[in-house]
């Protein structure tokens, strides 16, 4: 039997994707941010990081380290916003 994924209330498979999408477009494309990524050493390409961004697509914390270097954020940047929604699961 195939295992079933967490999910948000609202079906999503990630709690960062929105905030992570808010803090790219600052300055970077989905392209760019993947390109970013790929020097990290995370192969990630911008299907992957829109899928992410939208919640269709869960991170694994190798992942989301990366994004944060990337971003050049801290993880209180990301995280801030992901603790208001954690409180709704």
């Amino acid at each position: 039997e195939k295992t079933r994924k967490t999910r948000t209330e609202d079906g999503k498979l990630n709690l960062l994707g929105e905030r992570i999408a808010q803090l790219r477009k600052k300055g970077l494309s989905q392209n760019s941010l993947a390109r970013e990524l790929q020097l990290l050493g995370v192969n990630l390409n911008k299907n992957a990081v829109s899928n992410i961004e939208l919640g269709k697509r869960s991170i694994s914390d190798i992942e989301l380290f990366a994004i944060i270097a990337a971003l050049h954020v801290s993880a209180d940047d990301i995280f801030r916003y992901g603790n208001k929604k954690l409180a709704n699961l």
